[in-house]
């Protein structure tokens, strides 16, 4: 079974999407729920220089109830026309509206939705009452297992062992790697025998330009907004240690890996192959969840786009050069 290692800005949806578009499953690791997810994808096509398909998913929660002794498995399927991923500006910031920029090459503040989704949010009590086993076979228990994903809400569930994770192609310990809470929970013995895949950066000038781009969006509370280029004349260390926690993020878990004595290989996102490394049998282009390429692809004014965008490149390449790094292994 293939583990990926990833942290923040290392694709995790884009790897999601890659294997249902490849034919093999992938299964995110919560501490009491794992979603594992498969598909089948009947067309794509290109809008507005954005990839849509027409895909037909399975998505199964397993999870473990205090009040029972084997693991229960709860399931859905459905089929979407839709883009791939949300490209608003970053795969992963699909919310419906901002109320301030977060990107400093199209600084847009995006306008609610017209077709927002129409989701749900349980109350405690609510999601006490439909955890119940009565309502094992409705959706609203399978919202309420997936709502615990990321945190215990109602004390029904136990911890998930790795013994009990599903036969899956690839999975995800986000558990481990992007919940800033398990960030000292030891990592399972189990995981010296799974073949564990630390992604990295080999376009370094590629990355901390996007790093670069998205201050406004990894820092919130900072004084410059989105505006990098007067915090890195203002403040140049501040800029620099911003992107040095950045960069970092990643190689904390691969230390873990290391101290555990868990043997790994790396994975270049930059060039890779999705294919062979992880089997898929076909996969899509690397650069979809890209926000720099889609800003300069979509944005109104592009010259003022690629403007921006060189600007930031400049910095970025000065930055490589003060650190005199190659890429973002340890």
């Amino acid at each position: 079974m293939n583990v990926f290692w990833g942290a923040g800005m290392c694709g995790k949806l884009n790897l999601k999407c890659q294997h249902i578009y490849g034919g093999k499953s992938i299964a995110y690791i919560g501490q009491r729920v794992v979603k594992k997810t498969w598909g089948t994808v009947h067309l794509t096509g290109y809008r507005h220089n954005k990839q849509f398909w027409d895909v037909t998913t399975n998505e199964e929660c397993y999870h473990k109830r205090k009040d029972e002794d084997n693991i229960r498995v709860v399931s859905k399927e459905s089929r979407k026309f839709n883009y791939i991923l949300g490209n608003i500006t970053r795969s992963f910031n699909l919310r419906v509206r901002e109320i301030f920029p977060l990107t400093y090459i199209t600084p847009v503040i995006h306008k609610e939705s017209r077709i927002s989704p129409n989701q749900i949010r349980l109350s405690k009590t609510q999601l006490e009452k439909y955890m119940q086993l009565k309502y094992v076979h409705s959706m609203a228990y399978y919202d309420c297992i997936n709502q615990h994903f990321g945190s215990d809400k109602t004390n029904v569930l136990e911890k998930i062992k790795p013994k009990d994770y599903p036969d899956s192609n690839t999975i995800i310990p986000y558990h481990l790697t992007c919940l800033d809470k398990n960030s000292s929970e030891e990592i399972d013995d189990w995981y010296k025998d799974q073949r564990n895949i630390v992604p990295y950066k080999s376009d370094m000038l590629e990355f901390v330009t996007k790093i670069l781009d998205g201050l406004a969006d990894f820092r919130r509370d900072n004084k410059y907004g989105h505006d990098v280029i007067k915090a890195y004349y203002d403040d140049r260390e501040f800029i620099y240690k911003y992107i040095d926690e950045m960069i970092d993020q990643q190689n904390k878990f691969t230390r873990r890996l290391v101290k555990r004595g868990i043997d790994f290989e790396y994975f270049d996102l930059d060039k890779g192959s999705y294919k062979k490394t992880f089997g898929l049998e076909k996969n899509l282009h690397r650069n979809l969840d890209n926000p720099v390429i889609f800003q300069l692809r979509n944005a109104k004014d592009k010259k003022q786009a690629r403007e921006r965008y060189f600007r930031l490149r400049d910095l970025a390449e000065k930055y490589i050069n003060k650190r005199n790094i190659k890429d973002n292994r340890l």
